[in-house]
């Protein structure tokens, strides 16, 4: 038998993914980006790359100097702005396959909910 579903988990209104894809599809056609998606995809594989290099600054993992003397503050800055870059692309290859996804993220985690974990 499946257990109900917390109220605190339900699913919030997903609106906020609408715009925010509609506004990388702006930016996309006013800077004229790539519409290749296999380039964004390989584009966001090097933005994760970017990531993965902000969170060894975060948490001072096998940094060069100048990278181990970087302030807190500066790191997380670092941080931010690398995961907004994995977000757009994100958002881009979304926009560049027809995927609404907010509906997308909202059914994945709706049979996430349902979903026996082991």
């Amino acid at each position: 038998m499946k257990k109900p579903i917390p109220s605190e988990l339900a699913m919030p209104d997903t609106a906020g993914f609408t715009i925010l894809q509609d506004h990388v599809r702006r930016m996309t056609a006013h800077f004229q980006w790539t519409t290749d998606n296999t380039r964004k995809v390989l584009l966001l594989v090097e933005e994760i790359g970017e990531l993965a290099k902000a969170i060894r600054r975060m948490e001072k993992i096998g940094l060069e100097d100048a990278d181990r003397a970087m302030s807190r503050e500066k790191a997380t800055a670092n941080l931010e702005e690398e995961l907004a870059d994995v977000l757009n692309y994100i958002l881009d290859i979304a926009n560049g396959y027809g995927v609404d996804l907010g509906k997308a993220y909202a059914d994945k985690m709706t049979a996430n909910l349902v979903r026996e974990w082991k």
